[in-house]
C-alpha cells in the first residue's frame, strides 16, 4: 500500500491537513484518529469507511479525482499498541529446562497413568502443600478427570471421576474404583443406557438405627 501526501501542520498541534493520492486504502497516520474530527473536502461520509484506531481509510465509492484533501485531529498515541518486554518465543527458547509436553508421540510407558487408548481424556492433576507456624507441612493431591469416547466398536462411554485426597505413599495410591471421592459412569449402546456412580444411603432420623453408607 503506497500513499503520497503533503501536509500542513502547526508544531505541537494535533490538527492534520494533508493531501493524499486516491488508492483503495490509505494509511493516514502512525497514531489513532479522533473520529468526530475527520473530514474529506467535497466527499460525503457515505463514500468512505474509516478505521480510526489504525488510521486507515477505505473507499466505499472511490472518487474520480487523483487526490483528496483530508482534515483530522489525532491522538498523540495509538490506541492499540503492542506492549511487551520480550517476545513469547524468546522466553520459550531461553528456558534452562524445556517444559514437559504431552502428545501422542510418547510411548505407552511414557504416558503412564494418562494412557486411555482411544478415549478422549480431559481434567487436571494437582499437588498442594500447606504449612503454618503451628503445624507441619502437609501435602495433598487432587484429581479431576473426564473421559469420553467409544469402547470396542459401538459402546459409548462418558465418565467423570474426582478424588480430592490422593496419598503419595507407594502403597496408598487410589487403585480401586470405590476409593475415589465422586464417580459417574454412563454407557450407551443403541437403545439402552446404563448409569453408574456414587450412591449415599443415609439414615439419621431414627432413634435406634442410624447409619451412613456410600455404595
Amino acid at each position: 500500500m503506497m500513499t503520497l501526501w503533503s501536509q500542513a501542520q502547526i508544531p505541537g498541534s494535533n490538527l492534520r491537513q494533508r493531501v493524499f493520492a486516491v488508492k483503495d486504502s490509505i494509511l493516514l497516520d502512525t497514531t489513532s484518529i479522533i473520529p468526530q474530527t475527520f473530514m474529506i473536502d467535497g466527499i460525503p461520509a457515505s463514500d468512505y469507511r474509516l478505521d480510526f484506531i489504525n488510521a486507515i481509510l477505505h473507499w466505499n465509492n472511490k472518487p474520480s479525482a487523483d487526490s483528496v484533501r483530508i482534515t483530522y485531529r489525532v491522538f498523540f498515541y495509538k490506541l492499540n499498541p503492542v506492549t511487551q518486554r520480550i517476545k513469547a518465543d524468546s522466553v520459550i527458547n531461553s528456558m534452562a529446562i524445556a517444559p514437559y509436553e504431552f502428545n501422542n508421540e510418547l510411548s505407552d510407558e511414557q504416558k503412564a497413568i494418562f494412557n486411555f487408548g482411544g478415549l478422549k481424556a480431559e481434567g487436571s492433576f494437582g499437588r498442594q502443600i500447606a504449612f503454618g507456624n503451628s503445624q507441619d507441612a502437609v501435602l495433598n493431591s487432587t484429581l479431576n478427570l473426564q473421559l469420553s469416547g467409544i469402547l470396542g466398536d459401538s459402546i459409548e462411554i462418558q465418565a467423570a471421576i474426582t478424588d480430592n485426597n490422593i496419598p503419595i505413599q507407594p502403597d496408598g495410591t487410589t487403585q480401586q474404583l470405590n476409593e475415589f471421592d465422586q464417580v459417574f459412569l454412563q454407557f450407551k449402546k443403541k437403545n439402552w443406557q446404563l448409569n453408574l456412580g456414587d450412591i449415599d444411603i443415609r439414615q439419621n432420623k431414627s432413634y435406634f438405627l442410624n447409619f451412613y453408607k456410600r455404595l
